[in-house]
Protein backbone atom coordinates (compact mmCIF):
# COMPACT_ATOMS: atom_id res chain seq x y z
CA UNK A 1 0.00 0.00 0.00
CA UNK A 2 1.26 3.44 -0.83
CA UNK A 3 0.14 6.94 -0.04
CA UNK A 4 0.72 9.71 -2.54
CA UNK A 5 -0.02 13.32 -1.75
CA UNK A 6 1.51 16.28 -3.46
CA UNK A 7 1.58 18.83 -0.62
CA UNK A 8 2.42 16.65 2.36
CA UNK A 9 5.80 15.62 3.72
CA UNK A 10 4.53 12.76 5.88
CA UNK A 11 6.51 9.51 6.10
CA UNK A 12 4.11 6.58 6.42
CA UNK A 13 5.14 3.19 7.86
CA UNK A 14 2.92 0.36 6.64
CA UNK A 15 3.58 -3.37 6.73
CA UNK A 16 7.25 -2.79 7.43
CA UNK A 17 7.70 -0.77 4.25
CA UNK A 18 8.80 2.85 4.38
CA UNK A 19 6.72 4.90 1.98
CA UNK A 20 7.64 8.43 1.00
CA UNK A 21 4.29 10.11 1.04
CA UNK A 22 4.52 13.21 -0.93
CA UNK A 23 7.75 14.77 -1.83
CA UNK A 24 6.26 18.04 -3.09
CA UNK A 25 5.63 18.14 -6.80
CA UNK A 26 5.15 20.86 -9.37
CA UNK A 27 2.12 19.06 -10.77
CA UNK A 28 -1.21 20.89 -10.61
CA UNK A 29 -3.36 17.92 -9.66
CA UNK A 30 -3.66 16.76 -6.05
CA UNK A 31 -3.31 13.10 -6.99
CA UNK A 32 -1.26 11.42 -9.75
CA UNK A 33 -3.21 10.10 -12.70
CA UNK A 34 -4.49 6.57 -12.07
CA UNK A 35 -7.07 4.47 -13.87
CA UNK A 36 -10.50 4.45 -12.22
CA UNK A 37 -10.61 0.65 -12.37
CA UNK A 38 -7.75 -1.83 -12.04
CA UNK A 39 -6.19 -2.36 -15.42
CA UNK A 40 -4.25 -5.43 -14.29
CA UNK A 41 -5.57 -8.33 -12.26
CA UNK A 42 -3.48 -11.23 -10.99
CA UNK A 43 -5.26 -14.49 -11.84
CA UNK A 44 -2.68 -16.95 -10.56
CA UNK A 45 0.30 -16.35 -8.32
CA UNK A 46 3.52 -18.33 -8.79
CA UNK A 47 4.57 -20.90 -6.17
CA UNK A 48 6.31 -19.33 -3.16
CA UNK A 49 10.07 -19.47 -2.91
CA UNK A 50 11.43 -22.59 -1.19
CA UNK A 51 13.63 -20.41 1.00
CA UNK A 52 12.15 -16.92 1.17
CA UNK A 53 14.98 -15.64 3.36
CA UNK A 54 17.59 -16.62 0.76
CA UNK A 55 15.61 -15.28 -2.23
CA UNK A 56 17.30 -12.26 -3.78
CA UNK A 57 15.27 -9.27 -5.06
CA UNK A 58 16.15 -10.28 -8.62
CA UNK A 59 15.03 -13.89 -8.04
CA UNK A 60 11.77 -12.65 -6.56
CA UNK A 61 11.05 -10.47 -9.62
CA UNK A 62 11.69 -13.41 -11.97
CA UNK A 63 9.38 -15.58 -9.88
CA UNK A 64 6.57 -12.99 -9.78
CA UNK A 65 6.85 -12.49 -13.55
CA UNK A 66 5.53 -16.05 -13.87
CA UNK A 67 2.17 -14.87 -12.48
CA UNK A 68 -0.79 -15.13 -14.84
CA UNK A 69 -2.52 -11.80 -15.30
CA UNK A 70 -5.55 -10.29 -17.01
CA UNK A 71 -5.07 -6.87 -18.60
CA UNK A 72 -7.69 -4.49 -20.04
CA UNK A 73 -6.49 -0.99 -20.85
CA UNK A 74 -6.84 1.63 -23.52
CA UNK A 75 -4.57 4.66 -23.82
CA UNK A 76 -3.21 4.30 -20.28
CA UNK A 77 -0.07 6.42 -19.68
CA UNK A 78 3.15 4.44 -19.30
CA UNK A 79 3.82 5.90 -15.82
CA UNK A 80 0.33 4.88 -14.61
CA UNK A 81 0.81 1.37 -15.98
CA UNK A 82 4.19 1.11 -14.23
CA UNK A 83 2.60 2.08 -10.91
CA UNK A 84 -0.17 -0.48 -11.43
CA UNK A 85 2.44 -3.15 -12.15
CA UNK A 86 4.17 -2.26 -8.90
CA UNK A 87 0.95 -2.41 -6.85
CA UNK A 88 -0.81 -5.49 -8.28
CA UNK A 89 1.81 -8.20 -8.80
CA UNK A 90 4.14 -6.35 -6.42
CA UNK A 91 7.06 -5.90 -8.82
CA UNK A 92 9.38 -2.93 -8.13
CA UNK A 93 9.29 -0.93 -11.38
CA UNK A 94 11.32 2.05 -12.53
CA UNK A 95 11.21 4.00 -15.79
CA UNK A 96 14.55 4.84 -17.43
CA UNK A 97 13.30 8.18 -18.66
CA UNK A 98 16.56 9.35 -20.24
CA UNK A 99 16.62 6.21 -22.43
CA UNK A 100 12.93 6.42 -23.33
CA UNK A 101 13.33 10.06 -24.32
CA UNK A 102 15.87 9.00 -26.96
CA UNK A 103 12.90 7.50 -28.84
CA UNK A 104 11.03 10.83 -28.57
CA UNK A 105 8.74 9.20 -26.01
CA UNK A 106 7.98 10.06 -22.40
CA UNK A 107 6.21 8.54 -19.41
CA UNK A 108 2.85 9.68 -20.79
CA UNK A 109 3.00 7.52 -23.94
CA UNK A 110 -0.45 5.82 -24.19
CA UNK A 111 -0.51 2.02 -23.90
CA UNK A 112 -3.33 -0.27 -25.00
CA UNK A 113 -3.50 -4.01 -24.41
CA UNK A 114 -6.02 -6.75 -23.75
CA UNK A 115 -5.57 -10.32 -22.55
CA UNK A 116 -7.79 -12.64 -20.54
CA UNK A 117 -4.81 -14.53 -19.18
CA UNK A 118 -1.10 -14.42 -19.91
CA UNK A 119 2.20 -14.75 -18.08
CA UNK A 120 3.23 -11.33 -16.79
CA UNK A 121 6.64 -11.62 -18.49
CA UNK A 122 5.04 -12.40 -21.88
CA UNK A 123 2.48 -9.62 -21.48
CA UNK A 124 5.21 -7.08 -20.73
CA UNK A 125 7.29 -8.13 -23.72
CA UNK A 126 4.38 -7.97 -26.18
CA UNK A 127 3.02 -4.71 -24.79
CA UNK A 128 6.29 -2.80 -24.71
CA UNK A 129 7.80 -3.97 -27.99
CA UNK A 130 5.01 -2.20 -29.89
CA UNK A 131 6.72 1.05 -28.83
CA UNK A 132 10.31 -0.26 -29.25
CA UNK A 133 10.52 -0.60 -25.48
CA UNK A 134 11.47 -3.54 -23.31
CA UNK A 135 12.33 -4.50 -19.75
CA UNK A 136 15.27 -5.84 -17.84
CA UNK A 137 16.10 -6.55 -14.20
CA UNK A 138 18.77 -4.47 -12.53
CA UNK A 139 19.42 -2.91 -9.13
CA UNK A 140 16.58 -4.78 -7.40
CA UNK A 141 13.97 -3.50 -9.87
CA UNK A 142 12.33 -4.15 -13.21
CA UNK A 143 13.49 -1.31 -15.44
CA UNK A 144 11.46 -0.26 -18.49
CA UNK A 145 13.82 1.04 -21.15
CA UNK A 146 14.48 0.93 -24.89
CA UNK A 147 14.37 -2.36 -26.77
CA UNK A 148 17.88 -1.62 -28.04
CA UNK A 149 19.25 -1.47 -24.50
CA UNK A 150 17.49 -4.72 -23.62
CA UNK A 151 18.93 -6.51 -26.64
CA UNK A 152 22.46 -5.32 -25.82
CA UNK A 153 22.19 -5.84 -22.05
CA UNK A 154 24.48 -8.61 -20.80
CA UNK A 155 24.49 -10.19 -17.38
CA UNK A 156 26.57 -12.80 -15.57
CA UNK A 157 25.03 -16.00 -14.28
CA UNK A 158 26.54 -19.01 -12.54
CA UNK A 159 25.41 -22.52 -13.51
CA UNK A 160 25.95 -25.70 -11.53
CA UNK A 161 27.16 -28.26 -14.09
CA UNK A 162 28.72 -30.90 -11.85
CA UNK A 163 26.50 -33.62 -13.34
CA UNK A 164 27.46 -32.67 -16.90
CA UNK A 165 31.24 -32.44 -16.50
CA UNK A 166 31.95 -35.45 -14.25
CA UNK A 167 33.70 -38.24 -16.21
CA UNK A 168 34.03 -41.62 -14.46
CA UNK A 169 36.57 -44.38 -15.00
CA UNK A 170 35.83 -48.07 -14.47
CA UNK A 171 37.62 -47.99 -11.12
CA UNK A 172 35.16 -45.36 -9.86
CA UNK A 173 37.61 -42.44 -9.99
CA UNK A 174 36.29 -39.31 -11.66
CA UNK A 175 37.55 -36.05 -13.14
CA UNK A 176 35.92 -32.96 -14.60
CA UNK A 177 35.80 -32.19 -18.32
CA UNK A 178 34.72 -28.56 -18.62
CA UNK A 179 36.13 -27.81 -22.12
CA UNK A 180 33.86 -30.35 -23.87
CA UNK A 181 30.71 -28.89 -22.30
CA UNK A 182 31.78 -25.30 -22.95
CA UNK A 183 32.50 -26.05 -26.63
CA UNK A 184 29.12 -27.76 -26.95
CA UNK A 185 27.36 -24.70 -25.53
CA UNK A 186 29.17 -22.08 -27.61
CA UNK A 187 28.67 -24.15 -30.79
CA UNK A 188 24.93 -24.68 -30.28
CA UNK A 189 23.53 -21.77 -28.29
CA UNK A 190 23.57 -18.58 -30.39
CA UNK A 191 27.16 -19.25 -31.51
CA UNK A 192 27.63 -15.79 -33.07
CA UNK A 193 27.24 -14.15 -29.65
CA UNK A 194 30.42 -15.69 -28.19
CA UNK A 195 33.88 -14.15 -28.29
CA UNK A 196 35.44 -17.07 -30.16
CA UNK A 197 33.01 -16.43 -33.03
CA UNK A 198 33.33 -12.65 -33.07
CA UNK A 199 30.69 -11.83 -30.46
CA UNK A 200 31.09 -10.46 -26.95
CA UNK A 201 29.72 -13.26 -24.77
CA UNK A 202 32.13 -14.96 -22.38
CA UNK A 203 32.15 -18.39 -20.75
CA UNK A 204 34.56 -19.73 -18.14
CA UNK A 205 34.55 -22.35 -15.42
CA UNK A 206 35.42 -22.70 -11.75
CA UNK A 207 35.99 -25.78 -9.61
CA UNK A 208 36.50 -26.54 -5.94
CA UNK A 209 35.11 -29.02 -3.42
CA UNK A 210 31.34 -29.36 -4.00
CA UNK A 211 31.45 -26.55 -6.53
CA UNK A 212 31.72 -27.15 -10.28
CA UNK A 213 30.22 -24.26 -12.22
CA UNK A 214 30.39 -22.39 -15.47
CA UNK A 215 30.26 -18.59 -15.40
CA UNK A 216 28.49 -17.07 -18.40
CA UNK A 217 28.27 -13.42 -19.44
CA UNK A 218 25.79 -12.88 -22.27
CA UNK A 219 22.37 -11.48 -23.15
CA UNK A 220 19.21 -12.51 -21.32
CA UNK A 221 17.96 -14.35 -24.42
CA UNK A 222 21.16 -16.40 -24.60
CA UNK A 223 20.87 -17.25 -20.90
CA UNK A 224 17.31 -18.48 -21.42
CA UNK A 225 18.35 -20.65 -24.38
CA UNK A 226 21.38 -21.94 -22.50
CA UNK A 227 19.23 -22.89 -19.51
CA UNK A 228 16.85 -24.79 -21.82
CA UNK A 229 19.77 -26.50 -23.59
CA UNK A 230 21.22 -27.70 -20.28
CA UNK A 231 17.78 -29.06 -19.35
CA UNK A 232 17.66 -31.00 -22.65
CA UNK A 233 21.05 -32.55 -21.88
CA UNK A 234 19.96 -33.53 -18.38
CA UNK A 235 16.76 -35.12 -19.70
CA UNK A 236 18.91 -37.87 -21.22
CA UNK A 237 20.94 -38.63 -18.12
CA UNK A 238 20.09 -41.82 -16.23
CA UNK A 239 17.94 -41.14 -13.20
CA UNK A 240 19.86 -41.20 -9.95
CA UNK A 241 17.84 -42.29 -6.92
CA UNK A 242 18.24 -39.86 -4.03
CA UNK A 243 20.65 -40.96 -1.33
CA UNK A 244 19.66 -39.23 1.93
CA UNK A 245 22.79 -40.41 3.73
CA UNK A 246 25.17 -39.01 1.12
CA UNK A 247 23.14 -35.81 0.91
CA UNK A 248 23.36 -35.39 4.65
CA UNK A 249 27.10 -36.07 4.66
CA UNK A 250 27.55 -33.54 1.87
CA UNK A 251 25.55 -30.90 3.76
CA UNK A 252 27.62 -31.47 6.91
CA UNK A 253 30.89 -31.18 4.96
CA UNK A 254 29.78 -27.90 3.37
CA UNK A 255 28.53 -26.47 6.65
CA UNK A 256 31.79 -27.39 8.37
CA UNK A 257 33.88 -25.45 5.85
CA UNK A 258 31.64 -22.41 5.35
CA UNK A 259 33.14 -19.47 7.26
CA UNK A 260 31.24 -17.80 10.06
CA UNK A 261 30.38 -14.17 9.53
CA UNK A 262 32.98 -12.08 11.38
CA UNK A 263 31.85 -9.80 14.14
CA UNK A 264 31.43 -6.37 12.63
CA UNK A 265 29.49 -3.21 13.28
CA UNK A 266 29.54 -2.27 9.59
CA UNK A 267 25.94 -3.36 8.93
CA UNK A 268 24.73 -1.78 12.17
CA UNK A 269 25.86 1.73 11.34
CA UNK A 270 22.80 4.02 11.14
CA UNK A 271 23.56 4.97 7.56
CA UNK A 272 23.79 1.33 6.44
CA UNK A 273 20.49 0.50 8.15
CA UNK A 274 18.91 3.56 6.53
CA UNK A 275 20.07 2.56 3.04
CA UNK A 276 18.56 -0.91 3.51
CA UNK A 277 15.06 0.47 4.18
CA UNK A 278 12.35 -0.24 1.61
CA UNK A 279 10.75 2.77 -0.06
CA UNK A 280 8.00 3.54 -2.54
CA UNK A 281 7.82 6.94 -4.18
CA UNK A 282 6.39 9.04 -6.96
CA UNK A 283 7.51 12.58 -7.57
CA UNK A 284 7.75 14.85 -10.57
CA UNK A 285 10.32 17.58 -11.20
CA UNK A 286 11.35 18.02 -7.58
CA UNK A 287 14.40 20.31 -7.13
CA UNK A 288 17.53 18.37 -6.21
CA UNK A 289 18.09 20.39 -3.03
CA UNK A 290 14.53 19.71 -1.91
CA UNK A 291 14.98 16.00 -2.58
CA UNK A 292 18.12 15.99 -0.41
CA UNK A 293 16.23 17.59 2.49
CA UNK A 294 13.45 15.01 2.26
CA UNK A 295 16.05 12.22 2.23
CA UNK A 296 17.44 13.61 5.47
CA UNK A 297 13.96 13.53 7.02
CA UNK A 298 13.33 9.99 5.79
CA UNK A 299 16.69 8.46 6.68
CA UNK A 300 17.62 10.46 9.73
CA UNK A 301 21.16 10.98 8.43
CA UNK A 302 23.02 13.98 6.97
CA UNK A 303 22.63 14.36 3.17
CA UNK A 304 24.74 16.98 1.42
CA UNK A 305 25.34 18.09 -2.16
CA UNK A 306 28.90 18.23 -3.50
CA UNK A 307 28.28 21.69 -4.99
CA UNK A 308 31.75 22.17 -6.45
CA UNK A 309 31.71 18.95 -8.43
CA UNK A 310 28.07 19.28 -9.42
CA UNK A 311 28.68 22.80 -10.72
CA UNK A 312 31.46 21.44 -12.95
CA UNK A 313 28.72 19.39 -14.63
CA UNK A 314 26.26 22.32 -14.80
CA UNK A 315 24.11 20.83 -12.03
CA UNK A 316 22.78 22.87 -9.11
CA UNK A 317 20.23 22.49 -6.31
CA UNK A 318 17.38 23.65 -8.56
CA UNK A 319 17.78 20.84 -11.07
CA UNK A 320 14.38 19.06 -11.42
CA UNK A 321 14.38 15.36 -10.54
CA UNK A 322 11.62 12.86 -11.32
CA UNK A 323 11.23 9.32 -10.06
CA UNK A 324 8.69 6.53 -9.73
CA UNK A 325 9.27 3.16 -8.05
CA UNK A 326 7.85 0.81 -5.44
CA UNK A 327 9.28 -1.44 -2.74
CA UNK A 328 12.98 -0.76 -3.41
CA UNK A 329 15.81 -0.37 -0.96
CA UNK A 330 16.90 3.24 -0.51
CA UNK A 331 20.31 2.30 -1.92
CA UNK A 332 18.85 0.88 -5.14
CA UNK A 333 16.25 3.65 -5.55
CA UNK A 334 18.76 6.44 -5.04
CA UNK A 335 21.24 4.81 -7.43
CA UNK A 336 18.60 4.59 -10.17
CA UNK A 337 17.36 8.16 -9.70
CA UNK A 338 20.81 9.73 -9.66
CA UNK A 339 22.26 7.70 -12.54
CA UNK A 340 19.50 9.02 -14.82
CA UNK A 341 20.83 12.50 -14.13
CA UNK A 342 24.58 11.71 -14.33
CA UNK A 343 24.95 11.78 -10.56
CA UNK A 344 25.79 9.27 -7.86
CA UNK A 345 26.21 9.07 -4.09
CA UNK A 346 28.87 7.82 -1.74
CA UNK A 347 29.32 7.55 2.01
CA UNK A 348 31.82 9.81 3.74
CA UNK A 349 32.03 9.23 7.51
CA UNK A 350 28.29 8.51 7.92
CA UNK A 351 27.32 11.37 5.60
CA UNK A 352 25.55 10.65 2.31
CA UNK A 353 27.16 12.81 -0.38
CA UNK A 354 25.46 13.41 -3.75
CA UNK A 355 28.01 14.22 -6.42
CA UNK A 356 28.66 14.10 -10.16
CA UNK A 357 29.17 10.76 -11.86
CA UNK A 358 31.73 11.65 -14.50
CA UNK A 359 35.34 10.66 -13.66
CA UNK A 360 34.49 10.23 -10.00
CA UNK A 361 36.85 8.02 -8.00
CA UNK A 362 35.46 6.30 -4.93
CA UNK A 363 37.74 6.24 -1.89
CA UNK A 364 39.49 2.85 -1.68
CA UNK A 365 38.92 0.78 1.44
CA UNK A 366 40.42 -2.53 2.55
CA UNK A 367 38.30 -5.56 3.47
CA UNK A 368 39.29 -9.13 4.29
CA UNK A 369 37.29 -12.08 2.92
CA UNK A 370 37.50 -15.69 4.11
CA UNK A 371 37.33 -17.90 1.00
CA UNK A 372 38.60 -21.14 2.51
CA UNK A 373 35.45 -22.99 1.47
CA UNK A 374 35.48 -21.59 -2.08
CA UNK A 375 38.99 -22.83 -2.87
CA UNK A 376 38.87 -26.08 -0.88
CA UNK A 377 40.33 -29.03 -2.73
CA UNK A 378 42.05 -26.87 -5.34
CA UNK A 379 45.22 -26.00 -3.49
CA UNK A 380 47.99 -26.96 -5.88
CA UNK A 381 50.52 -24.09 -6.17
CA UNK A 382 50.82 -22.05 -9.35
CA UNK A 383 53.81 -19.97 -10.49
CA UNK A 384 53.81 -16.29 -9.67
CA UNK A 385 52.52 -14.24 -12.63
CA UNK A 386 55.17 -12.60 -14.75
CA UNK A 387 55.17 -10.03 -17.51
CA UNK A 388 55.95 -12.80 -20.00
CA UNK A 389 53.33 -15.31 -18.86
CA UNK A 390 50.45 -13.01 -17.99
CA UNK A 391 47.61 -13.72 -20.42
CA UNK A 392 47.20 -10.80 -22.76
CA UNK A 393 44.29 -12.72 -24.27
CA UNK A 394 42.24 -12.42 -21.09
CA UNK A 395 39.57 -10.40 -22.81
CA UNK A 396 37.19 -8.26 -20.83
CA UNK A 397 33.98 -10.30 -20.75
CA UNK A 398 31.74 -7.35 -19.96
CA UNK A 399 32.82 -4.16 -21.63
CA UNK A 400 35.20 -5.15 -24.41
CA UNK A 401 33.11 -3.31 -26.96
CA UNK A 402 33.24 0.01 -25.11
CA UNK A 403 35.03 2.61 -27.17
CA UNK A 404 36.89 3.97 -24.17
CA UNK A 405 37.95 0.60 -22.77
CA UNK A 406 41.30 -1.04 -23.41
CA UNK A 407 40.83 -4.76 -22.67
CA UNK A 408 44.56 -5.49 -22.43
CA UNK A 409 46.06 -5.84 -18.95
CA UNK A 410 48.47 -3.03 -18.21
CA UNK A 411 52.11 -3.54 -17.34
CA UNK A 412 51.52 -1.60 -14.14
CA UNK A 413 48.74 -4.02 -13.19
CA UNK A 414 50.91 -7.02 -13.97
CA UNK A 415 53.84 -5.69 -12.05
CA UNK A 416 51.70 -4.98 -8.99
CA UNK A 417 50.87 -8.68 -8.68
CA UNK A 418 54.57 -9.51 -8.31
CA UNK A 419 54.78 -7.82 -4.92
CA UNK A 420 52.33 -10.21 -3.20
CA UNK A 421 53.67 -11.73 -0.01
CA UNK A 422 52.46 -15.29 -0.68
CA UNK A 423 52.14 -17.45 -3.82
CA UNK A 424 48.67 -18.26 -5.13
CA UNK A 425 47.13 -21.72 -5.15
CA UNK A 426 45.27 -22.86 -8.27
CA UNK A 427 41.95 -22.20 -6.54
CA UNK A 428 42.90 -18.69 -5.43
CA UNK A 429 44.27 -17.84 -8.89
CA UNK A 430 41.05 -19.07 -10.56
CA UNK A 431 38.86 -17.22 -8.07
CA UNK A 432 40.83 -14.03 -8.61
CA UNK A 433 40.53 -14.30 -12.40
CA UNK A 434 36.79 -14.84 -12.10
CA UNK A 435 36.37 -11.79 -9.87
CA UNK A 436 38.49 -9.43 -11.93
CA UNK A 437 36.80 -10.53 -15.17
CA UNK A 438 33.20 -10.37 -13.96
CA UNK A 439 32.98 -7.78 -11.18
CA UNK A 440 33.55 -4.28 -12.61
CA UNK A 441 36.57 -5.50 -14.53
CA UNK A 442 38.11 -2.09 -15.28
CA UNK A 443 38.31 -1.18 -11.58
CA UNK A 444 41.12 -3.72 -10.98
CA UNK A 445 44.84 -3.12 -11.39
CA UNK A 446 45.20 -5.91 -13.94
CA UNK A 447 42.90 -3.93 -16.25
CA UNK A 448 44.34 -0.52 -15.50
CA UNK A 449 42.24 0.34 -12.44
CA UNK A 450 43.20 0.74 -8.80
CA UNK A 451 41.56 -2.28 -7.14
CA UNK A 452 43.84 -4.95 -5.76
CA UNK A 453 43.57 -8.55 -4.51
CA UNK A 454 46.22 -10.16 -2.33
CA UNK A 455 45.95 -13.71 -0.92
CA UNK A 456 47.01 -14.52 2.62
CA UNK A 457 46.90 -17.94 4.25
CA UNK A 458 47.27 -18.44 7.98
CA UNK A 459 46.54 -21.50 10.17
CA UNK A 460 44.67 -23.27 7.38
CA UNK A 461 42.46 -20.25 6.60
CA UNK A 462 42.60 -18.76 3.11
CA UNK A 463 41.94 -15.03 3.09
CA UNK A 464 41.70 -12.49 0.29
CA UNK A 465 42.70 -8.95 1.18
CA UNK A 466 40.89 -6.71 -1.29
CA UNK A 467 41.40 -2.98 -1.76
CA UNK A 468 38.45 -1.52 -3.65
CA UNK A 469 35.69 1.06 -3.53
CA UNK A 470 32.58 0.33 -1.46
CA UNK A 471 30.37 -0.37 -4.50
CA UNK A 472 32.74 -3.04 -5.82
CA UNK A 473 33.09 -4.52 -2.33
CA UNK A 474 29.29 -4.92 -2.27
CA UNK A 475 29.40 -6.73 -5.62
CA UNK A 476 32.27 -8.97 -4.47
CA UNK A 477 30.26 -9.92 -1.37
CA UNK A 478 27.24 -10.78 -3.50
CA UNK A 479 29.41 -12.82 -5.84
CA UNK A 480 30.79 -14.92 -2.98
CA UNK A 481 27.27 -15.41 -1.59
CA UNK A 482 26.04 -16.61 -5.00
CA UNK A 483 28.89 -19.15 -5.20
CA UNK A 484 28.08 -20.37 -1.69
CA UNK A 485 24.39 -20.65 -2.56
CA UNK A 486 25.22 -22.86 -5.56
CA UNK A 487 27.59 -24.89 -3.38
CA UNK A 488 24.90 -25.48 -0.74
CA UNK A 489 21.97 -26.12 -3.08
CA UNK A 490 23.70 -27.72 -6.06
CA UNK A 491 25.06 -31.19 -6.68
CA UNK A 492 28.79 -30.49 -6.69
CA UNK A 493 31.28 -33.26 -5.95
CA UNK A 494 34.48 -33.24 -3.93
CA UNK A 495 37.54 -32.48 -6.01
CA UNK A 496 38.99 -35.60 -7.71
CA UNK A 497 41.73 -37.54 -5.95
CA UNK A 498 43.55 -38.01 -9.26
CA UNK A 499 43.32 -35.96 -12.45
CA UNK A 500 43.32 -37.93 -15.70
CA UNK A 501 41.73 -35.45 -18.16
CA UNK A 502 44.43 -33.32 -19.85
CA UNK A 503 44.47 -29.65 -18.88
CA UNK A 504 45.33 -26.84 -21.23
CA UNK A 505 47.72 -24.27 -19.75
Amino acid sequence: MRVFTQRSTTIVLLCGIVCIAGIPSRAESAEPDKPAQPILTVLENPPPAEDAAAETPEDRIRRVLNSRVRVEMTDVPLAAFARELGERPGIPVVLKRWAIEELDLNDEVPLSFSTRGMRAATMLRRLLQEHELGWLIEDEALAITTLEEVVNHRITRIYDVSDLVAVYREDGEYDFDFPSLMRLLTNNVRYTTWQEYGGEGDISHYEADYLQVIVVWNTIEVHEELKAFLAMLRAHLPAQPPDPVKRQERAKAIEATEPKRPKSTEDERPIMRALAKKVSFHFDRVPLGELARHLEDLLGIPVILDHRRLEEMDIDATMPISGDASDLSVRAALTLILEENEMMFWIDDDVLVITGYEDFHYPRIVRVYNVTDLVAGNNSPVPRPSRETKSAGQIDPQEASATDADPSPTMEGMGAALTDTQPRSAGVASLERMLTSNVRYNSWQVWGGEGRIEPFQVRGTQLLVITQDSETHDLVGRWFEELRKVRREGNGLPMPKTRFIPRTP
